[in-house]
Parts: structure tokens; sequence; C-alpha cells
């Protein structure tokens, strides 16, 4: 049999420059890795040396969490600080929790609408952030003409009516912490509020659907899945839904549309649902801030429809409408 270097031959250059198919002297092939290697352990000790005087110079070490999974190792990522980090960098955790309860205490607000007569609270992800000082004394400051700037927050919060933001700080000590508004009253809708987390009001809405629609269609369409109707079997999975806003709604309004998903039975993982959607989907209207008049604004159904009412739905069933 013969080698493998002699079944398919190393091209090597001729002294023209152009590529040939001679097989490459042995000796020859061998210089690339006897090259590469010392360069690998050079970089590898290069590395080492910087890593040593980042530590020395202060980096700060920060340890990337386990995953619940157990799929990803843990590893260490070091940050040195910087100018531009100390007036520009994001507010810590510890700051947002600290402002936070400061402001609560202050005006009163819920951290959130947990419940649904809950009428003030603060909005969102990102209901509180930094606040970016002027650009002139950040300048002056990265640039070491100036004294560093003292750091504000931007806070979000909802009202019943309208959404509201405001200046707060500064950050360095909330005991001299002032509040002043950054948005007049009124100029963002209600409408526009920012945030999800009521949007899980719409759950009886969606168990009120499934329930109407019932297992003559349901069950028999996807199976004993349905944890609001007789017969589920969870070793076949539980259908969920996914809220979702809708960008297009006109002006003024507030829509979701809710995704239908099987959650697969354990020991799969919880975010497996995204990979199983269900074709059941409704459009809700949730302008309102009284959820009582939330109201669904369409159904469809394995892509048919849309209906504009679980009622109108099981009607072109009953006729044999639906395919």
């Amino acid at each position: 049999m013969p080698a493998v270097d002699e079944e398919r031959p190393h091209l090597v250059d001729c002294q023209d420059g152009s590529p040939s198919s001679q097989a490459a002297p042995r000796s020859a092939r061998c210089g690339r890795p006897c090259v590469v290697v010392p360069l690998m352990l050079c970089a590898a000790a290069l590395g080492s040396l910087v890593t040593l005087r980042l530590q020395k110079a202060g980096a700060v070490l920060t340890t990337v969490p386990m995953s619940p999974y157990h799929d990803r190792l843990q590893s260490s990522v070091r940050f040195f600080p910087s100018r531009a980090s100390e007036v520009l960098g994001e507010l810590s955790v510890k700051e947002v929790q600290e402002i936070s309860a400061w402001f609560m205490l202050q005006t009163g607000a819920a951290p959130c609408r947990a419940f649904e007569n809950v009428s003030t609270w603060l909005a969102g992800p990102s209901a509180v952030e930094l606040l970016r000082p002027p650009k002139a004394e950040t300048l002056a400051y990265l640039d070491g003409k100036g004294v560093k700037p003292p750091r504000f927050a931007r806070v979000t919060m909802v009202t019943n009516s309208s959404v509201l933001e405001f200046k707060v700080g500064p950050v360095e000590d909330l005991s001299k912490a002032k509040i002043s508004e950054l948005v007049p009253k009124g100029a963002i809708p209600y409408s526009k509020r920012p945030g999800f987390e009521e949007t899980w009001f719409v759950k009886p809405i969606y168990d009120a659907v499934v329930t109407e629609l019932g297992a003559s269609l349901l069950v028999k369409a996807f199976g004993p899945i349905w944890p609001q109707l007789a017969g589920y079997d969870p070793s076949r999975g539980t259908v969920s839904f996914l809220p979702r806003n809708d960008p297009l709604a006109p002006r003024g309004t507030r829509r979701i549309r809710i995704k239908s998903v099987v959650v697969p039975p354990a020991p799969s993982r919880p975010d497996a649902q995204w990979l199983n959607p269900l074709p059941l989907d409704m459009e809700v209207n949730i302008t309102a801030w009284n959820v009582s008049e939330w109201s669904i604004n369409h159904i469809t159904f394995c892509n048919q429809g849309p209906f504009d009412s679980p009622k109108t739905l099981l009607q072109a069933y009953s006729k044999g409408q639906l395919q």
C-alpha cells in the first residue's frame, strides 16, 4: 500500500513561484511544524506574562456563573478600570438595587406590576439605568482636563395613565440625591409603557379561549396536552404560550400576540418549548390599565382565520370549514 504522502503529494513552490505537484522532501515538509511549535510556545509564554501584568495592575476578576443546565464550564474574565468605565460604565447591580429602593421609598412606586391593582411601578428591564453625563464634562475628564462628573440614573415609572422619566442622583451619595423630571407628564402615552411582566395577566384570557374551544377541537387536533381540559396527560407534553409585543399596533393602541407552544415532558429543558410551536395564536388588546377591559381581537387556528372569537372558530369547525 502506498504511503499517505505518496498518494496525496504536497504542493511546493518552484523557484519561479509557480506551484508544483512534486512531493516535497521530508525535511522540507517538517519545516513548517518545526517553526509553528516554537511560535505557539512563545505565544503561550507571552499570554501568561500579560495576564500576570494585568493582575498586578489591579484587574478585577469576574466569574461567569454556571449554566443551570450544567453545559457550560466556569471561566474567569478579567477587566481593569479606566476613566471611560468610571463615567460611562453601566450601573452595577448593587447601584440599581440601591437606587430602586431609594426611589420607591420616596415615591411609593412598586418594583413592578405584579398585581392587577398596582397603579404606579418601575417599568421594564431598563427601569433604572445610567443617565449619561454631559459630553463636554465627560471629554474634559477623559482628557485629564477636568474633574470626574457625578453619575445620575434615569428612572422610568409608569402610572395608570402615563409614562414618566426622572433624573435621580448623584448615585455616589443617595443621602444627597434629588428627583427631577426628565420627560413632561403626558409626553409618553400609557400605551407605550415599557416592560412585559404584565402580559402574564392575559393567562385567564388564554385559558378561557381554550376552555371554550374544548376538547372536541383541541384534543382531537393536538392530543391530551391541554391542562385546562379533561383528559390532560402531562407525559405527552404541556401547552403553554409566549406573549409577543405587536410593533405594528396603531398609534394609541397596545397589542400583544400570543403564540402557543408545547413544553416537552420532563426531563426536557424548559427552553425546548421554543422549538415546538403550536398553531393556535391570538391577538389581545391590552391598551387599558384595567385588565378587565382587555379583549381578544382575533384567533388563528392551523394558519386559518383570523376568527374574531372562539364562537366563530367553533362555528367554522362544526360546518366542516377547517382543514
